[in-house]
């Protein structure tokens, strides 16, 4: 079985963190699927909350082997209280990147990819995936413009540092955070909407301010 190397994020009961590399099997693509060898990929400002979280990196200790190495760090006792989902759970980092496809499913547009280079970031959740033949999720300029206004952050996260609810409140998940699930709730392309409010309304404080 063929296998590549992943990141790893894991969050202890005990309060501590652990970055590692982790072996996983290659999945085998599905006819409209493919897999891609990933050659180039940004640390995005949201990738380091869920790589490295709220840690104390002068805790910071490495171990492990070079092929196999380890990192591990104790969280802010303060931020334990917003950990409590992500409990021993070892969750991939990482949402987006570049490579060479090496694998493709049967259907002619997904071969027609095979060994070329490709970017990848997900950005819509849809209740069912139509197939790659039938062309892309159009919209119209004004659907466009529901949401645009919330798709230029870049994520400096400077709104964090601004924000005196997200100092008092350890359980408030963020401006930036708010904002963007704003934004694929407000794409008309976008049906995952209701996984998203559940998380907005109990740790955004919006109640039912947020609309489709």
């Amino acid at each position: 079985m063929e296998t590549g190397l992943q990141i790893r994020s894991l969050v202890n009961k005990s309060g501590v963190l652990e970055v590692s590399l982790a072996s996983v099997p290659t999945p085998e693509p599905g006819p409209d699927e493919i897999v891609i060898r990933v050659e180039a990929t940004p640390i995005n400002p949201s990738d380091i909350a869920l790589l490295l979280g709220p840690v104390d990196m002068e805790t910071a200790k490495q171990s492990g082997t070079a092929a196999s190495p380890v990192l591990t760090a104790k969280i802010l006792e303060r931020a334990m209280p917003m950990m409590g989902a992500r409990f021993d759970q070892s969750m991939p980092c990482g949402n987006e990147g570049a490579g060479t496809v090496v694998k493709a499913g049967s259907s002619p547009a997904v071969q027609a990819l095979m060994g070329k280079l490709v970017a990848v970031k997900p950005w819509i959740i849809r209740k069912e995936d139509k197939p790659v033949s039938e062309g892309e999720y159009l919209q119209t300029p004004d659907e466009l413009d529901e949401y645009k206004q919330y798709s230029m952050c870049i994520n400096c996260m400077l709104c964090y540092a601004a924000c005196p609810i997200y100092g008092l409140d350890p359980q408030f998940i963020g401006p930036a955070a708010i904002a963007l699930g704003q934004r694929y709730n407000l794409d008309s392309r976008d049906e995952g909407s209701a996984e998203r409010m559940d998380i907005l309304a109990a740790r955004g404080h919006l109640g039912m301010h947020v609309r489709r």
